[in-house]
């Protein structure tokens, strides 16, 4: 009640039945089981109904606000309705902390809807509880808080560099034939781009953030408890598409920087030396040793300038396919948060160096051994061993490589309920 004594207008929070633009069922179901108190039978249950159904009822313009955004966040098409004003059950008129008994008790009643059958008949008599409920007690707390991606990075300890490679090595091993499957289908479309001239380069370029925005939402999907399937490698042309397609185009757009740069220093050489081939090798030999000097500045400038084009990207793709930022803005955060945990991505880089050097090892050792067992006249058949047995392995912890960009992630822009 308002201080001239009429009734303050109270609202109900509805879901019409419908996503957002941008946003699949699984990404939703995906969402609503991290952000609320929901489980995936019951978050499919909600959204599957095509059904309008009242969340919740009896509050204020704010409190409704609030209440609301968890779940536009999810991804789901959210209408404040108001209600006639109604005079307040005595219990509401308590602090939650005088009145948490009866806050249970009225439970069902205050989220049965009279708007759609399907949300009376979703509720659990047996507990009393509304099954679509945001977690009690957590409308006040700053949306950061309620468990989601952070607007800004924040800065983890060193160590956490390793922590990265290792949950990355447990999500490859727990659905390594899937993740396998990805790869391949991947390379499968990238590899034969780049024989394409001047348009394959383009095409890789955007296809590759694209199917890299799939992995990711592939790697959250898993992190959450989900089996992953081949299919989500796609999922970037269904979510934020047209961003990931900038990102991809920015990527391509510091190559080009790159190479003003290096003719800057090298003049029309830098055109042979871009062509390559076998026939432009004498040229291209030529040219490095006529401008030397010229040469190895243009590298130095080119390796200062890949950097922070490096810490750009890194987190780019991540930050447009999980937590829907621009692609610029993606950019710039993501180049926050790597020169924030610099020490990290040091830890990280010296452990990455220490497992190629021990696979180095590995297959040198095996190679040895193919070679000291099968020194005879039949050595022929297991020539390719080594090749294969490399591929066996690299391919493994390039993936994990890849993985790494989500755990790595999820450490400095997600902040848990």
């Amino acid at each position: 009640m308002d201080k001239g004594g009429a009734m303050a207008t109270e609202y109900k929070v509805v879901f019409t039945g419908r996503l957002l633009d941008g946003f699949d069922r699984d990404d939703v179901v995906s969402n609503l089981t991290a952000k609320t108190n929901l489980d995936q039978q019951r978050a499919e249950k909600l959204i599957d109904g095509d059904k309008k159904v009242v969340l919740k009822k009896g509050l204020d313009r704010e409190a409704a606000e609030k209440f609301s955004e968890l779940f536009q966040i999810a991804g789901m098409e959210i209408r404040l309705v108001s209600q006639d004003p109604q005079p307040q059950p005595k219990q509401f008129m308590q602090s939650p902390q005088q009145d948490s008994a009866a806050e249970h008790s009225s439970t069902s009643k205050k989220y049965s809807s009279a708007d759609s059958a399907a949300s009376t008949t979703a509720a659990s008599p047996e507990s009393g509880e509304n099954p679509y409920a945001a977690p009690r007690a957590k409308l006040e707390i700053p949306r950061e808080k309620l468990g989601g991606w952070l607007d800004e990075p924040r800065k983890v300890s060193a160590f956490r560099g390793i922590h990265w490679i290792k949950s990355a090595a447990a999500m490859f091993v727990n659905q390594p034939w899937k993740w396998l499957a990805m790869s391949m289908v991947a390379m499968v479309i990238i590899v034969p781009l780049n024989l394409i001239p001047i348009l394959g380069a383009f095409l890789n370029a955007m296809l590759s953030m694209v199917l890299a925005g799939g992995l990711m939402l592939a790697a959250r999907h898993q992190d959450q408890g989900n089996s992953i399937r081949v299919k989500y490698l796609f999922e970037g042309f269904r979510h934020n598409r047209n961003q990931l397609l900038l990102v991809g185009l920015y990527y391509l757009g510091f190559f080009v920087v790159f190479g003003l740069v290096m003719a800057l220093f090298m003049g029309a050489g830098i055109f042979t030396f871009m062509g390559g081939g076998l026939e432009n090798a004498e040229a291209i030999n030529t040219m490095v040793q006529e401008n030397m000097a010229m040469f190895f500045v243009g590298m130095l400038v080119i390796m200062a300038l890949a950097i922070p084009v490096m810490m750009a990207v890194w987190f780019a793709t991540p930050l447009v396919a999980l937590s829907d930022q621009t692609a610029w803005a993606a950019y710039k955060l993501s180049f926050r948060g790597c020169l924030k945990n610099w020490l990290a991505f040091l830890v990280y880089g010296l452990g990455f160096f220490i497992l190629a050097f021990v696979l180095v090892l590995a297959i040198g050792a095996i190679s040895g051994l193919l070679a000291f067992f099968f020194s005879n006249g039949n050595s022929f058949i297991f020539a390719f061993f080594p090749m294969i047995i490399s591929l066996f392995m690299w391919i493994p912890l390039a993936i994990i490589g890849g993985i790494t960009v989500f755990t790595s992630f999820k450490d400095i822009y997600y902040q848990p309920a």
